[in-house]
């Protein structure tokens, strides 16, 4: 991709080009490579699945960003007023999620002095002709479909997350509320999602129907890695890796479907290439879902890659130090889950190592009725007192309360959804000492859901046999290693 400079120059040219002249947009300049059907396509539906580390999210709110201020609509016609409506399956979701993306996007095209960008308002503006991106929940559906804008239409809908969404009725109600549009106006409905579970809707409704094989196998990566290797990087190896098919639908009219991963991301780091690879080898058929972008889940237990081992942390430290730095690679990292009167507080000690894929669980504790005082007490007491431990974040004045207690370095951990940390956890190899009890109880009470309607399994809803129960040092271990998900292994 190019720079902010220079992608704003480019849409500076743009402005010049006499109104209702074509525009010819470069997909490469803009978007990268792999990415070119998503810029020039007018499918009435886009639905893009796929791993995470795929530039798809960047590129989609990148388009839609170019949408709202008529680049995209194949003239440049100052008069066209496109608006864009942003949907969540849970309306508080935008503000740690799309709207920081959407504000991304804007700063990567160097538009930020064309927006109105509110500090906590669910509304966008675009200065130049009063257009909006509008931020909606799909559990207020009735918000969405009542929305009225003061210039324009609602030309474009973005279900991101989609897989969350799953009553395809309301999406139904959504699609029915968006009125007719005027020529030269088309409406595109996007759905971005992770593809963990191949009974969705979206993959009955958008692709079974399409008639080209939209899944990558073991192979398709083995011969990319060995031209990659052979060519570096920036071979023709990585140019136009993404599946993408356009057809005409019976009930949907012209859809566009596209499956998205690594492959064709030139940014993707070295770290990350390696930490891919080693799960292509180490658990294959998680490697189609994180990093391939193939419909599935796997049967019976989320976790299967784990196992209880005793070990010595501080041999397994000696053994990582680096003969040249004498600093270890391995990693430490402490997350605790807060609990009270039926839930209990769990606080997880584990240890990282990147290099060999592995996550160490050192030690581990659970204990209903803890008050913040008697949590920070424990803390202290167990030599936590200046580590840095990452806290449930929805429990704010809790973690302030620990750090008046003297656990100084107590503070919010990234809460990942569902999904998330499952493929998290899936790209390590897991050891558990013998000691934490609980954490082992956890793993093997993980278990995919039965769909009702299917018999088939399903991503769980609360990840227990137990409906009752929560597997708290799960949580304690995301909040943990929230941080790595996002800077590490990342799948978005």
């Amino acid at each position: 991709m190019t720079t902010d400079n220079q992608i704003r120059k480019i849409l500076n040219k743009i402005d010049k080009t006499p109104k209702n002249k074509k525009i010819e947009l470069n997909s490469k300049e803009i978007f990268g490579l792999g990415y070119k059907p998503l810029l020039e396509t007018k499918a009435n539906f886009i639905v893009m699945k796929g791993s995470r580390n795929s530039k798809k999210s960047v590129n989609n709110f990148r388009r839609a960003v170019l949408k709202l201020i008529g680049r995209v609509m194949g003239t440049n016609d100052p008069n066209l007023k496109c608006n864009v409506l942003v949907i969540r399956k849970y309306l508080t979701d935008h503000s740690g999620s799309t709207r920081k993306e959407i504000i991304k996007a804007i700063k990567a095209l160097g538009l930020t002095d064309l927006f109105i960008i509110p500090k906590s308002e669910l509304t966008i503006t675009y200065k130049p002709k009063g257009t909006c991106f509008f931020f909606r929940g799909m559990d207020d559906v009735q918000s969405i479909t009542s929305i009225t804008c003061e210039e324009g239409y609602i030309t474009d809908v973005i279900f991101e997350e989609a897989f969350q969404i799953t009553n395809y009725d309301d999406v139904d109600k959504v699609l029915w509320s968006i009125r007719a549009l005027p020529e030269p106006y088309y409406p595109q409905f996007m759905f971005m999602l992770n593809s963990w579970n191949e009974e969705h809707w979206i993959n009955e409704k958008f692709f079974k129907p399409c008639p080209k094989n939209m899944e990558f196998t073991l192979e398709d990566y083995d011969q990319w890695k060995l031209a990659k290797d052979t060519n570096g990087k920036e071979g023709d190896i990585t140019r136009g890796f993404n599946k993408w098919c356009e057809y005409d639908h019976e009930e949907f009219g012209r859809v566009l479907v596209g499956t998205c991963n690594f492959m064709d991301n030139e940014f993707v780091s070295e770290l990350d290439l390696k930490r891919f690879d080693r799960l292509r080898h180490s658990n294959p058929d998680a490697f189609k879902v994180i990093g391939l972008g193939n419909w599935g889940v796997t049967e019976g237990n989320v976790f299967t890659h784990w196992k209880v081992k005793d070990f010595n942390i501080m041999e397994i430290i000696k053994r990582s130090v680096n003969p040249t730095t004498g600093k270890p690679t391995i990693k430490m990292f402490n997350g605790l889950d807060f609990g009270f009167s039926t839930s209990p507080t769990c606080f997880v000690n584990l240890f990282v190592d990147e290099k060999e894929s592995v996550i160490y669980i050192n030690k581990s504790w659970e204990q209903v009725g803890l008050t913040n005082p008697q949590i920070a007490a424990k803390l202290r007491v167990s030599g936590f007192r200046e580590a840095i431990i990452c806290c449930d974040a929805a429990e704010p004045k809790s973690i302030l309360e620990l750090r008046h207690q003297g656990v100084w370095n107590a503070r919010a951990g990234d809460k990942l959804e569902i999904r998330d940390r499952i493929a998290l956890l899936k790209s390590y190899h897991i050891i558990i000492h013998p000691s934490c009890t609980n954490v082992i109880e956890d793993f093997k009470n993980c278990i995919y859901d039965t769909d009702p309607k299917t018999g088939k399994p399903r991503l769980p809803e609360r990840w227990s046999k137990d409906p009752s129960v929560d597997p708290h040092s799960i949580d304690a271990i995301s909040y943990a290693l929230g941080k790595l998900h996002k800077g590490g292994l990342s799948f978005d």
